[in-house]
């Protein structure tokens, strides 16, 4: 492991990432009309919430992280883990990737400072990420949808998420950003 930024890879951009997503979604036709002014609302809710952690606790360098580094990218061969997937690898900071690996426990400050603990055995972990665990979540949430709809026009993936174009997923979207907006700060203090 490294904390000298990678010289050929894309730097995260929290905000460019909601922008680009909520542009995505709102031009593609997918979500119900009745229901857009609502997502715009909660999108700027949200974008300005990010935007003042980012201005109040974003690191001074930006160091090489996995950029999806969840479960499904971990491999247990021979009572070692392993990292898959590399190809979302950028000029991070270290908490978007170690988020990604909370569980829904009855004591997640227990089981992130066990996560921390573990990389700090690798490289110094600062503390001040932490509030913006909330920013990538957001992020995650926001990008899934439009990561969906991308793919809409595939008729395989038609069939694998058929209820995507629902006016019940995006309740249900609108919904998670709603509790995007009310998580916020409940893991880091």
């Amino acid at each position: 492991m490294s904390d000298q930024p990678f010289s050929q890879r894309i730097s995260v951009s929290p905000l460019t990432q909601i922008d680009q997503a909520a542009k995505q979604i709102l031009s593609a036709n997918v979500l119900p009309k009745k229901l857009t002014p609502i997502y715009q609302q909660q999108i700027a809710k949200l974008r300005e919430m990010c935007e003042k952690r980012i201005q109040t606790y974003w690191p001074a360098q930006l160091r090489p992280v996995h950029g999806d580094s969840h479960r499904s990218n971990l491999m247990l061969h021979q009572g070692q883990f392993h990292l898959l997937d590399f190809d979302d690898c950028q000029n991070g900071v270290a908490v978007q990737d170690l988020w990604l690996h909370l569980t829904q426990t009855e004591s997640p400050r227990q089981q992130l400072s066990e996560i921390i603990e573990g990389y700090e055995n690798y490289l110094p972990f600062e503390t001040r990420e932490l509030d913006l665990i909330d920013v990538f979540k957001s992020v995650r949430v926001i990008n899934y949808a439009a990561w969906l709809q991308s793919r809409w026009s595939d008729p395989a993936f038609v069939k694998a998420f058929p209820w995507f174009g629902s006016e019940e997923y995006w309740l249900n979207h609108l919904n998670e950003l709603k509790n995007c907006e009310l998580e916020w700060g409940n893991i880091s203090r």
